[in-house]
């Protein structure tokens, strides 16, 4: 029995989205597991004070967009959007406690990072459910 070209078509967007969601996970993980040194070339030129808490909040801001997007989440559901806000926080804690693991002496736990972790995660999911009332 062949599907028709419409559920076809859905499967192909959904794993679209929870492919473009786990390669960005890839993206965060293996720049946090990376050691410093090798970082160091990629760096931005440009310092300003708490970048690395900026961009641990952009990051993670990204990732509760693109769970949001792979979940496929329509409907403003307080419950949801905050279990998003948690898997992500999670993750980024699950993150800090590997960098000790992985890298140790070159990276280290900070709890101010898992903070920008979850702070950007529960803003993005704070702004989307806004911008979805509308």
């Amino acid at each position: 029995m062949m599907m028709s070209a419409g559920p076809m078509r859905g499967l192909c967007v959904a794993t679209f989205r929870w492919m473009v969601t786990a390669a960005y996970t890839a993206v965060i993980t293996t720049i946090s597991l990376t050691p410093n040194r090798s970082l160091r070339r990629f760096m931005v030129s440009w310092e300003f004070p708490n970048r690395d808490k900026c961009l641990h909040f952009l990051m993670y801001g990204v990732l509760a967009v693109l769970l949001t997007w792979a979940l496929q989440l329509h409907a403003v559901k307080s419950r949801t959007r905050l279990l998003v806000a948690i898997s992500c926080a999670a993750y980024g804690l699950a993150v800090e406690i590997l960098q000790v693991l992985v890298l140790p002496g070159d990276r280290m736990f900070s709890a101010w990072d898992a903070v920008a972790n979850l702070a950007g995660a529960a803003c993005a999911i704070v702004a989307l459910g806004a911008i979805r009332r509308d």
